[in-house]
């Protein structure tokens, strides 16, 4: 007889996406069985060793975390924002091989004026990719009951 267990949802993927919906699924109570393909989880906010150094291969960055912001209503829905404290940033310095990014506080348009700055000749993918990033960010803000979940 074969051993089958049963799930009320499987969560592919373990992102930050993907471990934060499994988190908040189990929490619930919900049965949950999480799949990751990689050897190890985090997607994106990872790092690697290579001749003896780390490097943090994470390409983002935490948004939302004041009052009512998606990060923090995450944390509210695990208890766990009464026990962080966030600390603006007033400039960021991004180092690449060959140049920097500066940003100042201006948040998303700070972001795409440095990047337009730096790359000139790439404004048109750029606008591309940075419209991607923008719908996304609307679509973390959309209440869940109006696309259809229960919550």
């Amino acid at each position: 007889m074969m051993n089958v267990k049963k799930y009320d949802v499987i969560v592919i993927g373990a992102g930050m996406g993907g471990l934060t919906a499994a988190a908040l699924l189990a929490r619930k109570g919900w049965k949950t069985l999480l799949i990751e393909k990689e050897n190890q989880v985090g997607g994106y906010v990872v790092f690697f060793k290579r001749n003896g150094f780390t490097f943090d291969a994470t390409g983002a960055f935490v948004g939302g975390c004041q009052e009512g912001g998606e990060f923090y209503r995450i944390l509210k829905e695990m208890g766990a924002h009464e026990e962080i404290e966030f600390i603006p940033i007033d400039h960021i310095r991004n180092i690449y091989p060959g140049f920097e990014v500066h940003l100042h506080p201006g948040g998303f348009h700070s972001y795409t004026e440095a990047l337009f700055n730096l790359f000139p000749k790439e404004e048109k993918g750029l606008k591309t990719y940075l419209s991607l990033v923008k719908r996304i960010g609307e679509e973390i803000n959309y209440p869940a009951h109006r696309r259809g979940f229960k919550t």
